[in-house]
């Protein structure tokens, strides 16, 4: 009976076996005279736990990028299909699509190449929803500010995990690649559940930024236009004539009086 290892939060059978070794050995993922032969081991037979398949993992270690695979495969799972799939099972036409995600902020992907998930299937669905509601060039709009905003979210949260978890994790060294590709399988995990965190404050977003509007239109009935306050205060040559004045303030009333100057 094969020992049975607790790696992390899975459990899986010892893959020590000679024909598990020699299938790895062969594909060229376990270098059997290495010192940390063992440690390549315990990490191939976790991604193999996790229904991770051979050629998946040679392609990542062939971008030095094994440790990192599970967590990769975790942040957007599932069957991957074409384009063309995608507007057949969404019902959204091909030239809106492709509009779509050129206004996410992606490139446009090439003729059968699959890129799209389930998830991609439940964002255009809604999008085709909407589109009943919403004009073509106002919902491209917000998708291109959407595409913007998550995107540096994105970079931000990456920066986050490198920063605190990934460079930690160099610096104290002594973690096994198993560790760090658990953290990192954890990390996106949670990524993936702090996306609930955006609904409530998206919403609250919409409802201070509604009352704005509604205060700004108030007496307004031309939806073409926006009424807006400029403010303008010229300080050149302020910092020379006025070098005694240890601060200022600039400000304008937002019923249109004129700027002024006021220090102290």
């Amino acid at each position: 009976m094969p020992r049975i290892q607790t790696l992390g939060a899975a459990t899986v059978a010892d893959v020590g076996s000679p024909a598990d070794e020699r299938t790895w050995i062969d594909a060229g993922l376990l270098d059997p005279a290495s010192s940390t032969a063992h440690e390549r081991c315990d990490l191939l037979a976790w991604l193999t736990s996790l229904g991770i398949p051979l050629e998946r993992m040679v392609e990542a270690c062939r971008e030095d990028q094994l440790v990192p695979l599970a967590g990769d495969v975790a942040l957007r799972p599932g069957e991957r299909f074409t384009l063309d799939e995608l507007a057949a099972r969404t019902g959204v036409d091909l030239e809106f699509a492709v509009e779509l995600r050129i206004a996410s902020g992606f490139a446009p992907t090439g003729p059968g190449v699959a890129v799209y998930t389930d998830d991609d299937v439940s964002m255009f669905r809604l999008f085709q929803i909407a589109s009943d509601l919403f004009s073509r060039d106002e919902l491209l709009h917000f998708t291109r500010v959407l595409g913007t905003s998550v995107r540096r979210v994105a970079e931000a949260a990456g920066e986050m995990f490198m920063r605190d978890v990934e460079a930690a994790q160099t610096d104290e060294g002594g973690s096994t690649e198993l560790e760090r590709a658990q953290t990192n399988r954890r990390a996106v995990e949670l990524a993936r559940q702090a996306t609930g965190l955006f609904d409530p404050m998206f919403r609250t977003h919409v409802e201070l930024s509604t009352r704005s509007t509604r205060r700004a239109r108030e007496h307004h009935h031309d939806y073409g236009t926006v009424p807006l306050t400029v403010g303008f205060v010229d300080l050149s040559g302020a910092p020379i004539a006025q070098g005694r004045r240890r601060r200022s303030s600039c400000y304008a009333s937002s019923r249109g009086s004129r700027p002024r100057l006021t220090t102290s």
